[in-house]
């Protein structure tokens, strides 16, 4: 039985799903360039709130006579679990200094679209291409922290190159007039 409301139909309550979580993740990859640190307490926050509107839109579509069995959301609950547990885990890895925050992040937003990703495939298609597009943030913000690392060397190097010229040339005006002072007294 379909809603009667055009505001709960099918493919609205879907787009919301997918907005939502594509706001979600592309705020936290603002945050994974920005603000590393508070980029990995944003991802450990975000996972559950994925999961629980993963979990809200498959008793939805169940409730809408979708098909959507009761076993398929033990699935898609178990694999949630599984996430949350991977993302523990890389929180102690965190914790003990085995990686770095920013790792960590775009670690946990890798195992994000990796699950959403495989919900797509028994629970809703457009949770595939949900997880593509969180893939894609994931390289994205990847190869911008790539991209701002070795902009980061050489940009170092000119203001270390630019700092030694202005202390040389200020060490030489200091110098020159005691140069002249001796050139005058001969």
């Amino acid at each position: 039985m379909e809603p009667k409301s055009p505001f709960l139909s099918p493919w609205r309550i879907r787009f919301s799903v997918a907005l939502l979580m594509l706001l979600a993740a592309a705020l936290g990859m603002v945050l994974t360039v920005l603000r590393q640190d508070g980029a990995w307490s944003y991802w450990e926050k975000a996972v559950i709130g994925f999961a629980i509107i993963s979990l809200l839109y498959s008793l939805y579509l169940r409730r809408s006579h979708h098909i959507v069995t009761p076993l398929t959301i033990w699935h898609e609950i178990l694999q949630w679990v599984g996430l949350l547990g991977t993302v523990y885990l890389v929180a102690t890895f965190v914790k003990s200094g085995l990686i770095g925050r920013i790792a960590a992040g775009l670690e946990v937003v890798t195992l994000l679209a990796l699950t959403t990703f495989t919900l797509g495939i028994y629970i809703d298609p457009s949770f595939l291409v949900l997880g593509l597009f969180l893939g894609g943030f994931t390289a994205c913000a990847a190869l911008l922290s790539e991209y701002l690392t070795s902009l980061t060397i050489p940009l170092i190097l000119v203001a270390i190159g630019a700092l030694y010229l202005i202390l040389r040339l200020h060490h030489r005006k200091k110098a020159s007039p005691h140069i002249s002072e001796k050139s005058d007294s001969l």
